[in-house]
């Protein structure tokens, strides 16, 4: 199958300097495709990109910060963002963004390939 990760950056200009909590707050819709949702590996990308990006030929980079369950369609999902959040306050030079790396691709929602496979 097709493998497809979801890369997400964020403006961060105005917002406070360290605050005490970042959630990264996630709410899927179903695919109505019969594909069944996974788990996913968030990263902090290190490797800068926009959406002109050759995402076929991007080489991503980054720091695996947790997996998170398969999401429940109609359901809110969080995950503690707080040190990257505040990481990417000390130094936006460094605020590439995150991305979501299903680790299946066999009729999933979401599907995944990485250079590790």
């Amino acid at each position: 199958g097709d493998c497809y990760n979801s890369a997400l950056k964020f403006d961060l200009e105005g917002l406070p300097k360290n605050p005490t909590q970042v959630v990264l707050a996630l709410y899927p819709f179903p695919a109505n495709d019969g594909s069944t949702t996974v788990s996913s590996n968030v990263w902090r990308l290190t490797n800068n990109w926009d959406e002109n990006s050759g995402w076929r030929n991007t080489q991503w980079t980054g720091y695996q910060l947790g997996t998170i369950p398969a999401p429940t369609n109609h359901m809110w999902q969080g995950m503690i963002i707080t040190s990257t959040y505040n990481l990417w306050k000390s130094d936006p030079s460094i605020n590439h963004g995150i991305m979501l790396a299903p680790t299946a691709n066999n009729n999933r929602l979401n599907k995944h390939c990485n250079d590790e496979e």
